[in-house]
């Protein structure tokens, strides 16, 4: 016994019929935690503040150049990066970065949270399968 779906054929009709949204963008995360320290205890802490806001968040763990690890955000869509650095850390601030704009600011981490988590919102929004028209 077995069963077959027929999965092409499905998706050829779905977009025939305009049912695929074409201007969704997808990618892993919201947000990339870049931590610019040995000690990731304060990425990782605001890494769970975002999550529990509802931001998909993922921290950049493995040790290679700054320029490599923005390159990977860039790469895969992920349209914010947090980065936290000794003078961030020091200040209690976190500098959030606007992947597709290039704008960079350094906030009191609440004031990050809550600009990313505004900034992702309509993303949030969009749905694979477009059920207008």
């Amino acid at each position: 016994m077995g069963i077959s779906i027929g999965l092409t054929r499905l998706f050829y009709v779905l977009d025939e019929q305009g049912y695929l949204n074409d201007a969704l963008l997808t990618s892993p995360a919201d947000a990339l935690v870049i931590p610019m320290t040995e000690d990731f205890a304060p990425s990782i802490a605001f890494a769970t503040a975002l999550r529990s806001i509802g931001v998909r968040t993922q921290v950049y763990g493995e040790d290679k150049k700054f320029k490599a690890k923005m390159s990977y955000a860039d790469k895969l869509g992920i349209p914010y990066v947090v980065l936290m650095g000794e003078d961030e850390i020091a200040q209690n601030k976190v500098t959030i970065r606007d992947m597709a704009t290039g704008e960079q600011e350094t906030l009191p981490p609440r004031e990050a949270a809550e600009k990313v988590a505004a900034g992702v919102a309509p993303r949030h929004k969009e749905r694979p399968i477009n059920m207008e028209g």
